[in-house]
């Protein structure tokens, strides 16, 4: 299955995707192609991951407030 995009992009826009895509020795459309699939793969993490924290509360599996406090806290400190 393909997909077609169009993106309209502002001459600085394309010029910056031009010299990264010379940066790294690939083409445009493969430079998108990657930096595509990696934002769609770091998206489907991201849901299955608040999934998770999702059925773990649904199981009453959470940090106690004050717990999470001190974290907090512990986090603030450094």
């Amino acid at each position: 299955m393909a997909i077609a995009v169009h993106i309209e992009l502002t001459p600085e826009e394309e010029s910056l995707l031009r010299e990264a895509a010379q940066h790294e020795g690939k083409s445009v459309d493969d430079l998108v192609r990657g930096a595509t699939l990696w934002l769609a793969q770091q998206e489907a993490a991201d849901r299955a991951s608040l999934q998770r924290s999702i059925d773990q509360a649904d199981r009453g599996e959470f940090v106690p407030e004050e717990e999470m406090d001190a974290r907090i806290a512990r986090m603030l400190a450094r």
